[in-house]
Formats: C-alpha cells, structure tokens, sequence
C-alpha cells in the first residue's frame, strides 16, 4: 500500500508540473491564439476587417501564419540590426506571408488594390511578383466593386504600364470577360482615364494579343461596343 501511495503522489506531482508548462503554439488552437495576441493592456482589441478576413482564412492557412510569425518578426529585426535595406526586409516578410494578401482592408481592397487605387504603381507590382510566386490566387481577387487589378492598373498611368501588360497577358480573356459593378470592362477604364498613354498602352497589348491569336478580334470589338450601365461605349 505503501508503494502504491508514493506512486500515486509522483503521479500526481508529475500531472502538476506538466499542467504548469505553457503549451505550445502548435497544441493551441487557432481560435485561442487569435484571443491572445488579441489582447492588450486595455483588454480586447476590437475587431477590424483585416482580423475578420484573416479569420475566415483556412485553419491550416492561419495556423501556419500564427506559428510563422515569431520567425518572421526575428529574421526581420536581425537584418534590420544588420544594416539590410528596409523595403528589401519587408518584401521577404511579405513573401513569407504571403497569404496575407487576399486579406481585404475595410475598402475592400487586397494589398496590390489598395495600392493601385492610391497609385502606387511600383509598390503593386513588387507585392505581384510575390503573389506569382507565392499566391497566385490573390491576382484573381476583386474589389468590392467588382473591379479587376488590371481595371485598377490604369488608375496609375505610366507608373503601373508594365503591369498592366503583366496581368493582361496572364488571363488575355478577362478583357472582354470581367465587368465591375458599373458595367465596365477593361477598355472603358483605360478611356477614363485622362492620360491617353494609358488608353494606347491597352490597346496596344490588345492588338498583339490577337496578332498572337489569344485574344479573338470578334470578342474584342463586342468588348468595345459594350455600354456601360451609364449607356457610356469605350469611345465616344
């Protein structure tokens, strides 16, 4: 009896030590990581778009990124510390997370939108060269009105031309196939814009695209007399 008593008590002791540990990343669940980091000195932190958006993210997909982040962070501050130039830091962050950027701001916008809505041609394509890599899927993403990067890579005159070639050679079809929530493709937005070079810049990679049989003349013309919901065609 003796002998089962001390092991019962070192059983026990062991069962309390072990409770005494913190668990590790990978045994917390996703939803119990998101609370921590969640809380601050003045308790929760409310709820933004981007938190509500990285929750409806795949549970792999999010424990991924939460048991990522340490590692992440710490190979940012060395080469900070290191003298490593600073953009060249946060794209490699990027790139090591770069599922975030199918995480929509509260405009609705993805990374490379939000970053073409506001002209910044060179940043979105630095962050489309990580989505080609990493997550192509991201390039596929629309605005909440329905708009296409490529619609908004007009926004950014000379700045974004390169990229508005990129993305239209990679899906050619979504000239005539994409239309945002007005009622306008690809064409009406390179007309809106008030920089011709814009409008020659499509129409130039237009024409190659069906001297290269990928785009159709036909759909393309379609594509050019389509009104808009405003009754507006490409060219008036």
């Amino acid at each position: 009896d003796l002998a089962n008593k001390k092991a019962d008590l070192l059983m026990d002791k062991k069962l309390e030590e072990k409770s005494k540990k913190p668990a590790r990343a990978s045994d917390i669940s996703v939803e119990d990581q998101m609370q921590q980091l969640s809380l601050g000195a003045d308790g929760p932190a409310p709820e933004t778009p981007e938190s509500l958006r990285f929750r409806s993210l795949p549970q792999d997909m999010q424990r991924r990124l939460l048991l990522e982040y340490p590692r992440i962070l710490a190979t940012a501050m060395h080469q900070y510390s290191e003298g490593d130039n600073c953009e060249d830091i946060l794209l490699k962050a990027f790139e090591d997370s770069s599922e975030m950027l199918r995480v929509h701001n509260s405009d609705g916008d993805n990374p490379m939108a939000s970053a073409l809505a506001r002209q910044q041609g060179e940043r979105a394509e630095k962050l489309v060269d990580i989505a080609v890599k990493r997550n192509p899927d991201a390039l596929d993403d629309r605005t909440r009105h329905r708009e296409s990067l490529l619609m908004l890579s007009t926004q950014s005159g000379s700045s974004a031309d390169s990229l508005m070639e990129r993305l239209l050679i990679r899906e050619p079809t979504q000239l005539h196939r994409l239309y945002d929530n007005d009622g306008r493709n690809f064409l009406h937005h390179c007309a809106l814009e008030e920089s011709t070079e814009v409008l020659v810049s499509g129409l130039r990679v237009t024409k190659r695209l069906i001297e290269e049989g990928r785009l159709a003349a036909g759909q393309v013309s379609a594509a050019i007399h389509m009104n808009d919901r405003r009754v507006t065609r490409c060219f008036t």
